[in-house]
């Protein structure tokens, strides 16, 4: 950290590979990163539609897929959740695609399936629902697992049935937490005073995303 910014708010994998050198940051280890609190989780959210073939992510062999805007923490969580799980970019068509373009896509017929990691319910997933039936593949205890014994922040998460159109059962995926960071330079006191006030704040935070309902001590 340089320490061109406060604060920052980052995945904690890309977080966990900054402290640690490893991944994307192989050769440039970011020892000064330090965590005030993790704030939400981000949810991978693999959604195609209702009539679509794709039952779990075994059946993406061959598809059109998007797996998120280049470099994004959804690309991150997606290759990672796949390759845990013996599926590679070599087994389906990628496509590198930001929300709104990933929901167009499918509602188009353009790709088959795509990847979101944010915190739900996700407005671009909300809008497609509204317009085209849709399924959000649920993730085996098994695949869960895997994932988790390949990226030790990944934690299983539960997508309440009813958070979009049309899905009548709850959906087992991998939560990612938000991480709220700062330099290890941060005084004391003033790293106490923004987490005393985040976590005294978070009805104001619940009113902007209902996301806000998981940032708790």
């Amino acid at each position: 950290m340089r320490g061109d910014a406060d604060m920052a708010l980052a995945l904690a994998d890309t977080v966990y590979q900054a402290y640690t050198g490893t991944g994307d940051f192989d050769g440039r280890q970011i020892e000064n990163t330090r965590a005030l609190a993790s704030v939400y989780p981000n949810a991978v959210q693999l959604v195609t539609l209702a009539e679509s073939d794709i039952q779990s992510i075994a059946d993406l062999a061959g598809k059109r897929v998007s797996v998120g805007a280049p470099g994004s923490g959804t690309e991150l969580n997606a290759r990672a959740l796949l390759e845990a799980n013996g599926v590679s970019y070599e087994d389906f068509t990628p496509q590198r695609l930001n929300f709104n373009e990933t929901a167009d896509a499918i509602r188009d017929g353009d790709i088959d399936a795509g990847f979101w990691s944010v915190g739900p319910p996700t407005s671009s997933i909300l809008n497609l629902a509204a317009t085209r039936d849709i399924r959000l593949i649920s993730l085996t205890d098994e695949e869960i697992a895997n994932a988790q014994e390949a990226e030790a922040v990944f934690a299983p998460y539960e997508l309440a049935a009813g958070m979009y159109d049309g899905m009548d059962e709850a959906v087992q995926t991998i939560g990612i937490p938000n991480v709220l960071v700062v330099n290890s330079d941060m005084d004391e006191e003033l790293a106490y005073q923004l987490t005393q006030r985040l976590f005294e704040s978070t009805d104001e935070l619940i009113a902007v995303h209902p996301a806000a309902n998981d940032t708790t001590i």
